[in-house]
């Protein structure tokens, strides 16, 4: 079994509050634990409204698996409105 991480770093058009952050930023990682099965976590910038940065992490039988579920939330996040990203990593363990 394997661990992989991916760490997206996410900049949120249009966001004036924290509260207008969450109802971007929720919804997202509501979408990917249900459609990916994935653990996911805010893991930093929580005090800015307009960045973001967030965990994901899935377990798998081997390294192509991982990469690949995981390259599958990163093409997810590309397309949901109102999030860019800004930078990101990916890890198998």
């Amino acid at each position: 079994m394997v661990i992989g991480v991916l760490e997206i770093q996410l900049y949120l058009h249009g966001v004036r509050s924290l509260k207008g952050k969450r109802s971007l930023l929720q919804p997202l990682l509501h979408k990917l634990r249900r459609k990916f099965n994935v653990s996911v976590l805010e893991t930093g910038a929580r005090d800015l409204w307009q960045r973001s940065e967030v965990a994901v992490v899935c377990a798998a039988a081997t390294p192509a698996l991982a990469h690949r579920e995981l390259e599958a939330v990163l093409a997810f996040t590309q397309r949901e409105p109102g999030l860019e990203i800004s930078d990101y990593t990916l890890e198998i363990i």
